[in-house]
């Protein structure tokens, strides 16, 4: 019975993680790029590394696609509410 409660909250919880980091996303093309038309944003569910940021994906209608890291519904930061540019990232090689 206490499986089945959790699930729903979880997927619940989940879903508001990517509306609130949308809308940061709005926020942030309409302050850096106020001649452009955001076409489409589109922001993961889960944070993957903690940080309390979710990758955006946004697309302007001139063509222009820009990656971001936004705050989510979880941030633990009350005050962190820009997003920002995402973390760089490491591959490793096989030798």
């Amino acid at each position: 019975m206490k499986i089945r409660l959790f699930v729903p909250i979880f997927i619940i919880a989940s879903c508001a993680n990517s509306d609130k980091a949308e809308g940061h996303a709005f926020d942030w093309a309409a302050e850096f790029y106020p001649e452009d038309k955001l076409r489409a944003v589109e922001c993961e569910i889960s944070d993957s590394d903690g940080d309390g940021r979710v990758r955006c994906t946004l697309g302007f209608t001139s063509g222009q696609v820009e990656f971001l890291d936004c705050p989510s519904d979880w941030t633990p930061q009350p005050l962190t509410t820009k997003c920002v540019s995402p973390k760089a990232t490491q591959t490793r090689r096989r030798r």
